[in-house]
């Protein structure tokens, strides 16, 4: 629950709203709501929508429409009128039924539970972010009545995605999506040449998207950097090389997963060996392709070495903890506490005492 959600929230209960109130569970604010009868869930959803409708009828903008939408979705949320499933039929369903209603595009929602405790102006927000991850997981753009055509319908998904600051991870889903539309749009936009690198202004998020549009699943060709003699290589084949490595160590630490710790070698030593070879020396942009591309293996060897030594640190605090209730429980165990916390008795004055085997000595 954001704090702007939670003011909005108490507004409508200060405005005799007595659907719900505000609890304190462990400090932190939550809603909760009380057993209704069957008539009075039906009234109340007919209140919401009949809000709704004044409200989109009298919008003249898509942000207003935005608006109008998220308000209804989370007063039909906050409501709770189903025993189960409210997040689903109202984060997943009904949401994207009233954005095709108004010709707006459909939205993949990051986490539909926010519509439990965000306000209007941020689940806006999450809409838009919504339509973003949406357009990048499509093939091709989302044509509404606003945005007729294929062209009208990329340029708007891109300014969108400029004006929320998501123009990178834009791309690169449309680079996994195989998003050739969108992805041209972009380096359009971004670059005169999309072949040719303007010193200065070279751009490894959209070098990204074309590696992914090129090799859409970081698996396939993960090893190809075995048994290559980099000095046999044309800049065509090193720059697919490279591609592959980029896609590979991007996924795996975008997914915070780790990797082997020889294959991040490999690709490191044949990269290493691109850049040093004469024949591809002149490529500017594939230069800087390997130099931004091997911190990114680096990175994920040292994610891998840390998840190994942490795997290994509470193998280790394990087997201590184990042993420590061994001694603790098991007879053999007690017995050798015992013969540690009791000292041997000092020898008799007179220098007699029992030896094993020997007797009285």
């Amino acid at each position: 629950m954001s704090a702007d959600g939670l003011q909005e929230l108490r507004d409508k209960i200060d405005a005799h709203d007595d659907w719900f109130e505000i609890v304190d569970n462990a400090g932190r604010p939550q809603l909760k709501t009380f057993a209704r009868s069957t008539a009075e869930c039906e009234n109340r959803v007919q209140g919401i929508i009949g809000e709704y409708n004044t409200n989109i009828g009298a919008a003249t903008n898509a942000d207003e429409k935005y608006a109008a939408i998220a308000q209804c979705c989370r007063d039909l949320e906050i409501s709770h009128v189903y025993a189960d499933g409210n997040a689903r039929t109202i984060g997943f369903c009904l949401v994207n039924k009233l954005l095709a209603e108004n010709d707006l595009p459909p939205v993949i929602l990051e986490n539909p539970n926010r519509f439990d405790g965000f306000s209007v102006n941020e689940l806006v927000q999450e809409m838009k972010i919504g339509a973003v991850n949406f357009a990048g997981h499509c093939h091709g753009p989302v044509i509404t009545a606003d945005f007729p055509t294929p062209e009208a319908a990329t340029l708007n998904m891109l300014q969108c995605a400029k004006d929320l600051g998501m123009e990178d991870e834009l791309l690169i889903q449309a680079g996994k999506s195989q998003n050739t539309s969108l992805i041209t749009a972009a380096l359009n936009e971004r670059r005169a040449d999309v072949d040719k690198i303007v010193p200065g202004e070279f751009d490894y998020q959209a070098e990204m998207a074309v590696a992914h549009a090129r090799h859409p699943n970081s698996e396939v060709g993960k090893n190809d950097y075995k048994n290559v003699n980099a000095a046999n290589l044309n800049p065509a084949q090193a720059r697919d090389l490279v591609q592959k490595a980029m896609v590979y160590s991007h996924d795996r630490l975008s997914q915070d997963q780790t990797g082997k710790q020889s294959r991040a070698e490999g690709w490191n030593q044949l990269l290493n060996q691109m850049k040093n070879q004469p024949a591809l020396q002149g490529d500017a942009q594939l230069t800087e392709m390997i130099d931004q591309t091997r911190p990114a293996l680096s990175n994920m060897n040292s994610q891998t070495q840390a998840v190994r030594d942490a795997f290994r640190n509470s193998a280790k605090n394990m087997d201590a903890a184990a042993e420590s209730q061994r001694e603790t429980t098991s007879l053999s165990g007690k017995v050798r506490s015992m013969f540690r916390a009791n000292t041997p008795a000092a020898a008799p004055a007179d220098g007699v005492r029992y030896v094993p085997g020997k007797g009285m000595t």
